[in-house]
């Protein structure tokens, strides 16, 4: 079984629920055609195959799991898939807070920090400067190709 925490790797985050499944979702190539890689049920979207195969890479035996079901929707994400829980510059009190990835499951610990941010103007139990929105102000504005979000004939 897999630890309590889930996994943020190969593009995925995930985690193994408490009856067992496994529950990930992806980016940031989730839009780049894969073949798809047989088993029970094809999957039916470049990006559930895409999914697919690297939930596949990084756990072997999950080859040919079965999927139960699956979604998928635009949502919002940061470069680097980590949230932003920080103060708006230039903007007196408002907190930017953006949980897709690996957000969904920080969203307990999250919405407690967004709460004292919110309420006290700083969170008391736990470092938010890796969340910080300062840490894109370098980003160059071709990033989407350059990190491969977009391929390089389009």
């Amino acid at each position: 079984a897999m630890s309590i925490g889930g996994v943020d790797g190969n593009g995925l985050y995930g985690r193994q629920t408490l009856r067992g499944n496994l529950a990930y979702g992806g980016g940031p190539h989730e839009w780049f055609d894969v073949e798809d890689m047989g088993g029970q049920r094809p999957h039916a979207t470049p990006l559930s195959r895409s999914i697919a195969k690297r939930v596949a890479e990084l756990f072997p035996k999950a080859a040919h799991a079965r999927v139960i079901r699956s979604w998928a929707g635009f949502i919002e994400n940061t470069p680097d898939g980590r949230p932003v829980i920080d103060f708006l510059p230039g903007v007196e009190n408002v907190v930017v807070a953006t949980m897709s990835s690996v957000g969904f499951g920080l969203s307990p610990a999250s919405g407690h920090a967004i709460q004292q941010l919110v309420t006290d103007g700083r969170c008391d139990f736990a470092d938010l400067s890796s969340f910080q929105l300062s840490r894109f102000d370098g980003l160059p504005k071709d990033w989407r190709r350059a990190s491969g979000w977009i391929p390089n004939d389009s």
